[in-house]
């Protein structure tokens, strides 16, 4: 597996997580450098995810990891992190993937419906 070392950012990254490290360990803020080589996280969630709460968030004072990330969860607006000040960040965390469930299958449904209505309508009109 290539390391941090082998990325061609290496030198002028600053992104706090990397999909090359191994421990997956870190925290991210909304308004920190998001990996940019494609390479390297091509098919990984919780990049795709950082993308949409960097657009999406209320303020950069919560923090992320890659597990709350890592999930297939609604990004909308104004969604914040965890409180940095917390005593007990493992609590803290469990607190906010409990809040912030997964999508059901019906959801996801839902969205592809809605997609396909906005191509037809496009098409359409165009």
């Amino acid at each position: 597996m290539p390391s941090p070392k082998d990325c061609r950012y290496f030198d002028t990254c600053s992104a706090p997580l990397c999909p090359l490290h191994q421990n997956g360990a870190g925290l991210w803020y909304p308004d920190e450098p998001i990996c940019k080589a494609h390479k390297h996280h091509q098919g990984a969630r919780w990049v795709h995810n950082q993308r949409k709460v960097a657009k999406k968030a209320k303020s950069a004072e919560g923090y992320f990891t890659k597990a709350m990330l890592d999930r297939d969860f609604l990004v909308r607006r104004g969604i914040e992190g965890c409180n940095p000040d917390a005593l007990d960040a493992e609590a803290e965390e469990r607190r906010w993937i409990a809040t912030h469930p997964e999508r059901t299958a019906e959801q996801k449904a839902a969205a592809r419906a809605r997609g396909q209505q906005l191509q037809k309508a496009a098409l359409a009109s165009g």
